[in-house]
């Protein structure tokens, strides 16, 4: 690989980073700005917010560092950074688990409602 597309991938990776966090901040802002501002409607954010929670500690609980590669070194991976992309990993697999049934859940409803 040329010097250039090794620094113009460097540079698109971390406007990524920037443009995440910069909507990771702007939607916890916003949530807390709902939150104080419709005190009645807070009690689904918090159930949300704290299912959310439970279902990161699952993954963190379920996720082990146990896994070894040829690339460990190269990457600089440890043990508890491996541990946090299983965490990612069975996180994700969790919550599309759990759009999932919703999604046929809504279905099977709408049927039974016709």
């Amino acid at each position: 690989m040329d010097e250039f597309s090794i620094t113009f991938g460097m540079y698109g990776i971390l406007v990524s980073y920037a443009l995440l966090a910069v909507a990771t901040l702007g939607f916890i802002g916003f949530e807390l700005f709902h939150l104080a501002t419709n005190l009645k409607d807070s009690k689904g954010q918090l159930a949300g917010a704290g299912s959310l929670i439970v279902i990161l500690g699952l993954g963190w609980a379920l996720g082990s560092g146990d896994f070894t590669f040829a690339g460990m070194e190269k990457f600089e991976m440890t043990e508890s950074s491996i541990r946090l992309v299983d965490m990612g990993i069975i996180t994700t697999y969790i919550l599309l688990i759990i759009a999932t049934i919703g999604l046929v859940a809504d279905l099977l409803l709408s049927i039974v409602k016709r």
